[in-house]
């Protein structure tokens, strides 16, 4: 998947692709790195097609470590980015300390 967002609030379609295990290509803007994570290799800065092109290249061409990083990914929206996640992120926000 790719995709050359210039703004991108949070990326919900990178944490399908993610969850299905489909390589990512992305650019380095709004929320994207922190979907993909700060080790993510295929980020292009935005309105840069040459370094997106680069990084789709990268993605296509190192099959071994494009394997890796989809399985890693696969794992954090596994992990990090489930209700339960969010829920409980975002409770202590609404929680009043009674104490």
């Amino acid at each position: 998947m790719v995709q050359p967002s210039r703004e991108e609030a949070f990326g919900l379609p990178l944490l399908e692709a993610g969850y299905l295990g489909t390589p990512i290509v992305a650019a380095r803007t709004g929320g994207i790195p922190e979907v993909l994570g700060g080790y993510y290799p295929y980020l292009a800065e935005p309105d840069n097609p040459a370094a997106l092109a680069a990084a789709i290249d990268e993605a296509l061409f190192n099959p071994t470590d494009t394997k890796r990083q989809v399985k890693l990914m696969k794992r954090r929206v596994a992990t990090d980015f489930t209700w339960g996640t969010a829920y409980n992120a975002y409770e202590s926000a609404w929680s009043v300390d009674a104490g």
